[in-house]
């Protein structure tokens, strides 16, 4: 069986689930190979309320298959032994309580959103169709996704936002020391463990641990940790690039360039992005 990428982009259809008032979005990836079917999922700019999200794939065949996602569905990844029909591409739905909060599909796909609504109305929990997996092989980090992270072929990038409206952060004397970072510091393990470090980087700024997160055979992200001794201060997430006068639309505000070397401050490097470990906010940058 030959190998099918499809990838859509999940847009928001419901207020409510977004940070900083600005609407959030997400990228759905389904891989196929040797009767194997990937589901990628990365929502961006969302914050999670309490309750239950699920994702939902129909496929060419408008078969629905449902994976959970718990309480926090911030990027995730699930694996089963039965490949879902691409040959007309998919419809992704996220479902927040049974209730579509975003979706997305490509322009070639036969059925409409009408059409999908509708049979996910006429059907109950029980009768969705479930991947025949016993324990899916799943794993959850934080990313972010930005133009640089896919090819225009893949993703509409005019349509990703990661941007927040947080002004330069200012921690509340009742927040509790790195409350946010506690909910994230497990999966930050699980990839620090997985991935290859980036050294460079790390010298570029001591004291710190990046990885690299290939999400292609040649294209990746980084996910790090800068810690104030041995206290983590900021999470962070970046994107290689040269340095560019004006940084990339969708970084632009909330990251700031760190070349690889001090010596070409305006050579090779990465446009990073700085959440703070205590509250989870973003370091706002002015102009």
């Amino acid at each position: 069986m030959s190998y099918i990428k499809q990838t859509v982009i999940i847009k928001q259809r419901e207020k409510g689930f977004s940070i900083g008032g600005r609407e959030f979005s997400g990228i759905c990836k389904v891989e196929s190979e040797q009767g194997v079917a990937t589901v990628h999922l990365t929502l961006i700019n969302f914050s999670a309320i309490k309750g239950e999200y699920q994702l939902l794939i129909a496929d060419s065949n408008i078969s629905l298959h449902t994976f959970p996602l718990g309480e926090t569905p911030m990027s995730s990844t699930f694996v089963f032994d039965n490949p879902l029909n691409l040959d007309m591409g998919f419809f992704a739905v996220l479902l927040f309580n049974e209730q579509i909060i975003g979706c997305g599909s490509p322009q070639f796909y036969p059925y409409s959103f009408a059409e999908i609504e509708q049979k996910i109305k006429s059907i109950t929990n029980k009768e969705r169709e479930e991947p025949p997996i016993d324990q899916p092989e799943t794993y959850f980090d934080e990313a972010v996704a930005t133009e640089n992270y896919y090819d225009k072929s893949d993703v509409d990038i005019d349509n990703l936002s990661i941007k927040s409206d947080y002004s330069d952060i200012a921690v509340d004397s009742d927040v509790k020391p790195l409350v946010f970072y506690q909910t994230v510091e497990q999966q930050l393990k699980e990839l620090f463990y997985e991935y290859e470090e980036e050294k460079d980087l790390m010298r570029a700024l001591p004291n710190s641990r990046f990885v690299k997160i290939h999400y292609s055979s040649d294209k990746y992200y980084v996910t790090g940790v800068i810690y104030n001794e041995k206290t983590p201060k900021y999470i962070c997430y970046g994107v290689p690039s040269a340095y560019q006068t004006s940084p990339p639309k969708s970084l632009d505000g909330v990251s700031c360039f760190v070349p690889l070397s001090v010596f070409e401050p305006r050579g090779k490097g990465y446009y990073i992005i700085f959440q703070d470990a205590s509250t989870g906010k973003c370091v706002y940058f002015k102009k």
